[in-house]
C-alpha cells in the first residue's frame, strides 16, 4: 500500500478520459447496473457482501455504546461535526475498540499502522465500488459494482492506493429562473465537519451506498442519489425536480484515487429563496449539516467558468484550519461544473498550481 506522489496525482487528474459526457437525450432509464457480491481484500482473502454487513452491524453497536459513553462522560449528546483536540481524543476512543479493529482485519489492512487515518470512524454504511462502465448495443449504459467499506475510502483519501473505486453520485442542481437570473443558479455548499471543511462542493453529493434494493437492482443509482443525498442534504424531493438527466461521469484522481462520480443535471421547480428556505427547515436531517452555508452561482456557462477560474487551485488538503481566503473548490466539484459548462480540461488544468493547498 503506497501513496501516489503529488506529481502523479496531478498528471492523472487531467487525462483525456477524466470526463465522459453522456450524449444529449440520454435518460435516467438508460443507466443500468449489476452487483458482484464478493471481492478480494488487501490480503487476497475473498470477502462477501454479507461480511461487510456483519461488520456494519458490529459498528452500529459500537456507535450506540459510544453515544452512551459520550453522554455519561460529557453530559451532552455527541456532535459528529465538531472539530478540535477534544474531538480527536473521542475518535481515538472509538478507534481503539475491538470491533473497530475487527473491521480493519476484515478489509486486510494493518490497524496499528493505519487506524489514525480514519477521520470519520463512525461512518458505517456499505459502499459500492465500481468495477466497470459499459456502453451496451441497445444504447444503454451498464455499471458493475462490488462492496467496499467506508474505511477503505478514507484510507484512499489519506494517500493509500487500494484496489477499490468508490463511486459517488452528485447533482448540478439548478434553481428555477427568477427576476435576477433567467437561467437560474447552480447550488453549491461550504463544507463543514471533518471532510474538507471550509471548501466548496456541489449540493447534493455523496458516495453510492450498496443498499439491499440497489444490489437486487430494485433501486437505480438515481433512486439512491435522491434517497441518500438530494433529500438528506437539501430537503428537496423527486417531485421538486422538473427535469433530470445523466450529464457525465467524471473521475477524481486528487481525492478518491480515480473513483467515478455520476453527475446528474437537475432543474428544480423551486427558486433560490425556496431552496434556501427548504434547506434551513431541514435542520433534523442527518446530512443537513454537511454544509455550513449554501452558495448560489449564476447558471450561465460563462458565469460558472468564471467561478471556477477564481476558486479552483487543484489539490486541496483536508485540514481543519482553512481560512476563508483559502476556500477553494474541491476537485470532484470542479470536474462536475466543468462537465456542465463545457470547460476544456486543458483550461481547468491551467488553474492547478501544482502544490497542496
Amino acid at each position: 500500500m503506497t501513496s501516489a506522489p503529488l506529481e502523479l496525482k496531478i498528471e492523472r487528474a487531467f487525462q483525456d478520459n477524466v470526463i465522459f459526457h453522456y450524449p444529449d437525450g440520454t435518460q435516467i432509464a438508460q443507466l443500468k447496473h449489476a452487483f458482484i457480491p464478493e471481492r478480494k481484500n488487501m490480503r487476497g482473502d475473498t470477502v462477501r457482501t454479507e461480511g461487510f454487513y456483519k461488520i456494519k452491524t458490529d459498528l452500529d453497536a459500537l456507535h450506540e455504546g459510544f453515544l452512551k459513553w459520550h453522554r455519561d462522560t460529557y453530559g451532552e449528546e455527541f456532535d459528529q461535526f465538531a472539530r478540535g483536540p477534544e474531538q480527536e481524543a473521542k475518535k481515538e476512543h472509538y478507534r481503539n475498540d475491538a470491533r473497530f479493529k475487527e473491521a480493519f482485519d476484515f478489509i486486510g489492512v494493518n490497524w496499528e499502522q493505519h487506524n489514525s487515518k480514519i477521520y470519520l470512524p463512525w461512518w458505517r454504511e456499505v459502499l459500492a465500488s465500481q468495477v466497470s462502465h459499459e456502453h451496451l448495443p441497445d444504447g444503454s449504459y451498464r455499471s458493475t459494482f462490488e462492496p467496499m467499506s467506508p474505511f477503505e475510502l478514507q484510507l484512499v483519501k489519506r494517500g493509500l492506493e487500494l484496489p477499490v473505486k468508490a463511486t459517488s453520485t452528485l447533482g448540478i442542481l439548478i434553481t428555477r429562473p427568477d427576476a435576477q437570473s433567467k437561467e437560474g443558479y447552480v447550488v453549491l455548499g461550504v463544507r463543514t465537519g471533518s471532510g474538507h471543511p471550509n471548501t466548496y462542493h456541489v449540493v447534493p453529493a455523496g458516495y453510492l451506498q450498496a443498499s439491499e434494493s440497489f444490489m437486487r437492482r430494485e433501486a437505480t443509482m438515481y433512486d439512491g442519489f435522491v434517497e441518500d443525498e438530494l433529500t438528506p442534504e437539501s430537503g428537496l424531493r423527486k417531485d421538486d425536480i422538473e427535469e433530470i438527466r445523466p450529464l457525465a461521469v467524471v473521475h477524481d484522481h486528487i481525492i478518491s484515487n480515480g473513483g467515478p462520480e455520476y453527475v446528474f443535471l437537475l432543474k428544480s421547480k423551486l427558486t433560490t429563496n425556496h431552496i434556501f428556505q427548504r434547506w434551513q427547515e431541514h435542520e433534523a436531517a442527518k446530512d443537513r449539516h454537511e454544509h455550513a452555508e449554501l452558495v448560489f452561482v449564476p447558471a450561465g456557462k460563462d458565469s460558472v467558468n468564471e467561478f471556477i477560474s477564481k476558486n479552483y487551485v487543484g489539490v486541496v488538503a483536508n485540514r481543519a484550519d482553512r481560512k476563508e481566503s483559502e476556500r477553494y473548490i474541491l476537485n470532484p466539484a470542479a470536474l462536475a461544473l466543468a462537465a456542465y459548462s463545457d470547460m476544456p480540461l486543458s483550461v481547468l488544468k491551467s488553474y492547478c498550481n501544482g502544490r497542496e493547498n
